[in-house]
């Protein structure tokens, strides 16, 4: 008896003694990052976060030391068990072929909160319902994606964006050095890094390169933001090069944002911007907030309420030291309007702007 006794005691200490999830390496925290090597330990990952016990309170940590070329299909993450943890690529890609049409919160992350998500490249296609991105579907309370970028074709419905589909209120994210090159294609908030952002995130040197398409609220950086307050929402020393493109009938249409409430500094748009209504080269709709430092290198189209600045505004928005282009452009500042803060440049004046 005792014999047995002895076994199974060394038995049960084996058991607890080995690590609780089969990935390459690693035991998940700072210093030794779980490993993930291959497509096995990306499902690994997967399963760890939807569907088993362990709770992800945001102290884990995982690394890729390869890129995975084998398509990933499902979600990291959901409403009831959001990714918490962080993320971070190491320089290596990841591909996406995510295909569901009628789902809400979709991306590589459906659903993430607490989390922060670096160096990793994604390509491939993410399709879904509303909340769509190839990073994050929805981030649902603090989080930082820096140093990213994105090949990925996103498609969806409301709030769709290169990396983060929507960003609840109050979250305070933080999309850092984040640059995308696939085409996001919805019907509302659609932005080529967030289709939505909510009150207290910030968005710094961030690009867009990718085509961005829609009905309302579409932006190259941001598609549209009309809750902030707080007045705490900024966009800073970002870029779009991409077309932004409404739809027949749309609204809300920016080269950097479409109808939303942040302050925007040192921005720049060199994109081909065209819609129907409230047209403009940095925002369709200025809300009531700061506009600083931002230049319209693009060409403005639309048909009602368009400006090379801006094609409508909110309230009373502060714009200063503004620049567009003048031989490319037959729109005003504002609303086809002169604005003060903004001075319209032929465009050997404008490059001199534009480097310092």
């Amino acid at each position: 008896m005792r014999k047995y006794f002895s076994i199974a005691t060394v038995l049960i200490s084996i058991l607890f003694s080995l690590p609780l999830f089969a990935f390459s390496g690693g035991d998940g925290t700072s210093a030794n990052p779980y490993l993930l090597a291959n497509k096995a330990d990306i499902d690994e990952m997967r399963d760890s976060v939807n569907t088993r016990a362990t709770t992800w309170t945001g102290n884990k940590y995982f690394k890729l030391t390869a890129n995975i070329p084998q398509p990933i299909t499902n979600m990291l993450g959901s409403d009831a068990r959001p990714f918490r943890g962080n993320f971070d690529g190491a320089g290596h890609s990841l591909t996406l072929n995510i295909n569901l049409p009628t789902t809400q919160h979709v991306g590589l992350f459906g659903r993430a909160t607490l989390c922060t998500i670096k160096n990793l490249t994604l390509t491939g296609t993410v399709s879904g319902g509303n909340d769509v991105a190839a990073f994050c579907g929805m981030i649902s309370s603090s989080g930082t994606i820096q140093n990213c970028t994105s090949y990925v074709n996103v498609s969806g419905n409301t709030y769709v964006g290169g990396f983060s589909g929507d960003n609840q209120s109050g979250t305070f994210a933080k999309f850092i050095n984040c640059m995308n090159l696939g085409d996001v294609t919805g019907n509302q908030y659609v932005g080529g890094i967030c289709g939505d952002t909510g009150a207290g995130d910030s968005l710094l040197d961030c690009t867009n390169a990718g085509k961005i398409s829609g009905h309302q609220g579409v932006g190259g950086i941001v598609g549209g933001d009309i809750t902030d307050a707080s007045n705490t929402n900024k966009i800073v020393s970002c870029t779009n090069i991409g077309e932004i493109k409404g739809d027949a009938g749309s609204l809300y249409i920016g080269g950097i944002n479409g109808m939303g409430d942040e302050n925007i500094y040192r921005c720049v748009n060199a994109g081909l911007v065209s819609g129907g209504s409230s047209v403009g080269g940095i925002s369709g709709r200025l809300q009531d907030k700061t506009l600083q430092r931002c230049i319209n290198a693009g060409v403005v189209n639309g048909n009602i309420n368009v400006g090379s600045i801006a094609g409508s505004k909110l309230g009373t928005p502060i714009i200063t030291d503004c620049f567009y282009d003048i031989q490319i452009n037959k729109y005003k500042a504002v609303n086809n309007q002169d604005h003060s803060g903004v001075t319209g440049l032929p465009t050997h004046l404008l490059m001199d702007e534009l480097v310092k």
